[in-house]
């Protein structure tokens, strides 16, 4: 037990405020307060029963794989820093490690605003995401790729991007000055796309910030990881922040909430779970 608590720890040491409640068929409940200088604890007295301490497990591996990419990807910058000058080297790279990892969107950005992203979506198809010089920045011309991982037919393009990063896979990180889980945030060219973030800054050789490479995971997509892990299991599975904002579900459906056009995600006071509603007391 100590092990498996002690693994997703190291896997989320900077994940300030981050907190997961895994909740059993009973009151059995264990909850990780995740900060850059906190250790893992149980929260309640209650111990963990035996499907919990197996969902846990799964789940560090899982955050496991955002981290390993970026180190591979910077070791690959450090080895070839011209690579970040060639978009198309960057979309086939990202493409690869997209097809070999169970993560959802894989990006570069660059301190002067631009941008590269691979996305795989829901069908397992891969889109390639590009806000540069070369197609007119401001804009996010989105491609769909070759089964060879190439550029292949423009599909959107979207207009209005902002000039400068603002969302948080690239300021958290630039703040941080060095590898870091971002906050959770909604894309900026999809506003009801929720994710959270493992990113890297990268320096030049005299340690100026020329970008930030990361990795996302949707909070959608992870909700219905969760929802088959603990198919065989009762009660419900919650992934929260610690001010109760829901990360992931094993109830897929309750973790954004809509009022008119406007998306948001729902917090645990939100749910009508019974288990929920006594966790939120």
């Amino acid at each position: 037990m100590k092990n498996k608590i002690q693994s997703l720890a190291k896997q989320l040491t900077y994940a300030t405020g981050l907190q997961l409640i895994l909740v059993a068929g009973s009151l059995s409940l264990l909850g990780f307060n995740l900060g850059r200088n906190t250790v893992i604890g149980e929260k309640e007295a209650h111990r963990a029963d035996l499907p919990i301490v197996r969902l846990s497990a799964r789940l560090s591996n899982k955050l496991s794989f955002p981290l390993i990419i970026n180190q591979l990807n910077e070791a690959a910058i450090a080895s070839d820093p011209n690579i970040l000058r060639d978009f198309d080297r960057l979309s086939l790279r990202f493409w690869r490690q997209l097809r070999s990892f169970p993560v959802d969107y894989i990006n570069y950005g660059a301190e002067d605003g631009s941008f590269i992203g691979i996305e795989k979506t829901k069908d397992g198809t891969f889109l390639h995401n590009e806000d540069s010089k070369r197609f007119g920045r401001g804009n996010m011309v989105v491609y769909s790729m070759t089964n060879n991982g190439e550029r292949h037919n423009q599909k959107d393009i979207i207009s209005g991007m902002s000039e400068t990063h603002q969302e948080a896979w690239y300021l958290d990180t630039v703040k941080a000055g060095k590898p870091t889980w971002s906050e959770i945030y909604a894309w900026e060219d999809q506003p009801e796309t929720f994710s959270i973030s493992y990113n890297a800054p990268i320096f030049n050789n005299d340690n100026k910030l020329i970008g930030v490479v990361g990795v996302d995971m949707i909070l959608n997509r992870l909700s219905t990881w969760l929802q088959e892990v603990w198919k065989d299991q009762s009660g419900l599975a919650l992934i929260v922040e610690s001010n109760g904002d829901i990360i992931a579900s094993s109830e897929p459906n309750n973790i954004l909430i809509s009022s008119g056009k406007n998306i948001a995600r729902a917090n645990i006071k939100d749910l009508k779970s019974p288990l929920a509603i006594l966790l939120s007391n």
